[in-house]
């Protein structure tokens, strides 16, 4: 969650000349349904305004599912500005007003698709970063939640599906596919969800390929070994080559 925080400008209403607020005349929000004084007001939807008193500050904290412009929120004051010849507070009144934007942040995801032999378990880890913005200038991160741990999208950690295999998701989010014994081909995937500090969720989908055990025999039957397939391989090109 990105806070929106604003220091505003007051001018007199009187003569237009500048007036800051302080501890004794301190700056307070102005409430749009009563027309009162306030020093926190929320707007249903959107998020909650708080102001500092002594400086004007003014803080909104939107809700997690917020953005967009807000609804702006109106700063008032009444400050002292001396004494006339009766020795009469000479007082004069100042308003602002504040409208914050709050710009939406969606963090990114990496797909992964494995390969490996039948009969082997699958690994891999998601990679999930968080989103970025430019807020006056300046960029931003929204981290991806460590509170929250990783689930799949029904919200499991262990997903059976008949006749390819297991899919199990641990608190670090790594991602393990135990094929059935018999199950060789691309599978049907599996979609892990996680969510950044502002709630918003992101997936990415993970689809393994069992690829089958592929075994030679020489004219006798008898298993051919990789290094003497290499072997034999070398000697056909140097025949070729020769001939």
């Amino acid at each position: 969650m990105l806070l929106k925080n604003e220091t505003p400008t007051f001018t007199s209403v009187g003569d237009g000349s500048p007036v800051k607020p302080s501890a004794s005349s301190p700056a307070k929000l102005v409430d749009p349904k009563t027309g009162g004084f306030v020093d926190t007001l929320t707007i249903d939807g959107q998020g909650t305004y708080s102001i500092n008193n002594e400086t004007g500050e003014v803080t909104f904290v939107p809700l997690k599912t917020f953005t967009g412009t807000a609804t702006p929120v109106t700063v008032s004051l009444t400050a002292k500005l001396g004494k006339d010849a009766d020795d009469t507070d000479i007082t004069a009144t100042a308003t602002a007003t504040y409208t914050p934007t709050v710009i939406p942040v969606k963090p990114t995801s990496q797909t992964m698709n494995l390969k490996d032999l039948k009969g082997k378990n699958k690994t891999v880890h998601q990679l999930f970063t968080g989103g970025k913005v430019e807020v006056n200038g300046v960029e931003k991160t929204v981290e991806i939640d460590e509170n929250v741990k990783p689930t799949f999208d029904d919200g499991t950690t262990k997903k059976v599906v008949p006749g390819e295999g297991t899919y199990t998701i641990d608190e670090n989010g790594v991602v393990t596919f135990t094929p059935e014994k018999d199950f060789v081909g691309k599978a049907s995937g599996v979609t892990v969800k996680r969510v950044d500090k502002n709630g918003t969720e992101i997936t990415a989908k993970y689809t393994p390929t069992v690829r089958p055990i592929t075994s030679f025999v020489d004219t006798k039957g008898e298993y051919i070994s990789s290094k003497r397939r290499r072997r034999t391989t070398l000697r056909k090109i140097f025949q070729v080559t020769a001939s």
